[in-house]
């Protein structure tokens, strides 16, 4: 029993570090976004991060979204995904978001949850 403990920790320290890893790469798009914005439109730092939380919460997207759209219309980054139909050369910048994520705390945290 002690070996089945030990392997739920090890699964939820790695979703952590995974959970983290996410949080920092979040983080680090939306900060090159804010530097995008202050540098087209002249914000200051806190009016460019405002202006990409309140288009999160006009939108209902995610900041991480918002922030990979900006730096795509901004020319900072490339789409990752473009519309059907549009070569991703032709300079359009129209981004589709990817497929929809499974659920958080997959299987691999099964004997982790009561009752596993």
């Amino acid at each position: 029993m002690v070996a089945g403990n030990f392997f739920c920790n090890v699964l939820l320290l790695k979703a952590n570090v995974e959970e983290l890893n996410k949080t920092i790469e979040n983080q680090a798009l939306i900060y090159k976004a804010k530097k995008a914005l202050m540098q087209s439109g002249r914000l200051s730092e806190s009016a460019a991060f405002r202006k990409i939380q309140r288009r999160a919460m006009d939108k209902k997207k995610t900041m991480r979204q918002i922030a990979e759209a900006i730096l795509i219309a901004e020319g900072w980054q490339t789409p990752k995904f473009m519309a059907p139909g549009i070569p991703a050369d032709t300079g359009l910048r129209r981004f589709c978001s990817p497929a929809a994520r499974p659920p958080q705390g997959g299987s691999a945290l099964w004997c982790c949850r009561p009752g596993g």
